[in-house]
């Protein structure tokens, strides 16, 4: 892992495997804003439709990339009665 990364950091880099390259909190240059909102590679807040079908996709990778080398299957209902439910990996 590169530890000081480049002025041009792109914390949400579209990456073939879909992950993106991160640093330790506090590194030089590695700052990045994080909001709730569709962004760019950078972190930018966009609503352009290219980039927002693109971060889609890559948030799909991700998914397939989990569970190709977790070896998780499926799902479990711990408890099939209740109101509420959490959902992890």
């Amino acid at each position: 892992m590169n530890l000081t990364p480049s002025q041009d950091y792109l914390r949400y880099a579209l990456t073939e495997d879909g992950i993106s390259p991160r640093v330790p909190i506090g590194t030089p240059n590695g700052d990045f804003i994080a909001s709730s909102y569709e962004h760019s590679e950078s972190g930018e807040t966009t609503e352009d439709t290219i980039m927002k079908k693109k971060m889609t996709e890559k948030r799909f990778l991700k998914f397939n990339d989990f569970f190709r080398t977790s070896g998780l299957e499926g799902f479990e209902i711990m408890h099939p009665t209740s109101t509420k439910f959490i959902v992890t990996f």
